[in-house]
Order: C-alpha cells, then structure tokens, then sequence
C-alpha cells in the first residue's frame, strides 16, 4: 500500500473515531449513573485509554502492517484465535459505528426535520463510498469534519465556563466512589475506535514517528475537551 498519510490525518483519523456519540449523547445517560463527578469518569476512560494507545502504538510502529490487531495477534498466537479477534474488532467497530450514526442522525433531525432512518441510511453510504474512493480522501474530510468539532466543542467550552454553577457539584458523588469507576467503565465507549487506527498503519508515512505520536496527541486532547465539557 502507498503511505499517503501524516501526523495530521493519522490524529484527525483517531479523534474522529473518538468524537460522536459518546460526548453528544451518552453524558445524558451517564450522569444518572453517578451525578456531578461524572467527569472523572471521563478521565479515568481516557487514562485507560491511554494505557492501550501505549501498547498498540509499540505494535504498529514495529509492525505497520494493514489488519492492525488482527495482524498482531495471527502472528503470536496464529490464525485461528486471529481470526476470532478479528471478526470481533470488526463486530465492535461495527457497533461503535452505528452509535455514532445514530448520534449524527439524532441531531440532523433536530436541525432538519428529517427522518432519522433516512438521515443514517444516508450518511452510511456516504461514508463507505467515500473509503472506498480512498483513505486520502477519506482522512481529508475527516480532518474537516474533526477540526469543525473540535472549533464546536472549544466554543462550548469557553460559553459554558462562566455558567459553572458550584453549587451543583454538591454532592459531589451521590452514589459513592463505585459508581464513579463503574460509570467510567459505562462511557468508555467514548473512546471506542480509538485503536483502530493499526488497521491503516502501512499506509502512515514514517509509521515510527506518526503513528504514537498522532494517536497519543489525540488521546490527550480529545480526553481534556471531554472532561471540560462535562
């Protein structure tokens, strides 16, 4: 495969796959689950996040091949237990996908009017022909739409901010410090797909340098913008 890809498209690739559902719609539901701490939560998935980023970062770098963990795992345990993992990554990045499908349809039905089953259908078949065009063209459009939400989230963030009303962080945890870990572990899809970015890794110029830095890069910064927003 050519490697076409940079820092940039490598951390738009991996935030885009971070920033859907999980920070537009999943906070809603989350905060029942643990009340005003709920952003710890959001940071201890991040760290937990991260620690994973660290191992398949290592993995890629010395070996930048297509498949990623697929790849990884076919070669130290063999084919068989490669191929359960991968119809599992693929099962999983196939419902990380409809999730955020589902996000984006729920919210162009708030601004449109239009149905969300048509919305969805839509925005799937946009999305796979646009890969198959290519993964330059592809990681194009996602630096687009990453740098827009990124832009969306910062405004948020600064509006809200002198909105902050302390009173409502007490108490604090209302359901005690199990509720906070296991809530961490309720929206830790948040950061789902996260890894998937081994999957293109032989098509990352200088894979070795790239490849940790634009998924550590995002990582942080999609963990930071979570938390701020909660």
């Amino acid at each position: 495969m050519e490697r076409k890809l940079n820092f940039l498209d490598v951390f738009s690739i991996a935030s885009g796959a971070m920033i859907s559902s999980g920070i537009l719609v999943l906070p809603a539901i989350a905060y029942s689950h643990t009340g005003s701490s709920l952003f710890i939560s959001y940071l201890i998935g991040g760290v937990i996040a991260l620690i994973g980023i660290l191992s398949i970062a290592e993995l890629s770098s010395a070996m930048p091949k297509a498949g990623g963990d697929y790849y990884f795992i076919s070669r130290s345990f063999g084919p068989l237990l490669g191929t359960i993992n991968g119809f599992l990554s693929w099962f999983a990045l196939s419902l990380k996908s409809a999730f955020a499908i589902y996000g984006l349809s729920g919210v162009l039905y708030l601004l449109t009017g239009l149905s969300m089953p048509l919305i969805a259908a839509a925005a799937t078949i946009l999305f796979v022909l646009l890969n198959i065009v290519g993964v330059k063209e592809a990681a194009l459009l996602e630096l687009i739409l990453v740098a827009f939400l990124i832009s969306i989230m910062i405004a948020y963030i600064i509006m809200g901010f002198p909105m902050v009303n302390r009173e409502h962080f007490i108490p604090f945890a209302p359901m005690g410090v199990n509720s906070i870990l296991s809530t961490a572990a309720f929206v830790f899809i948040s950061f789902g797909g996260l890894l998937k970015i081994a999957s293109i890794s032989e098509e990352v110029k200088n894979p070795g340098r790239n490849i940790p830095l634009g998924m550590l890069v995002s990582v942080i910064v999609v963990t930071l913008l979570y938390v701020l927003m909660i």
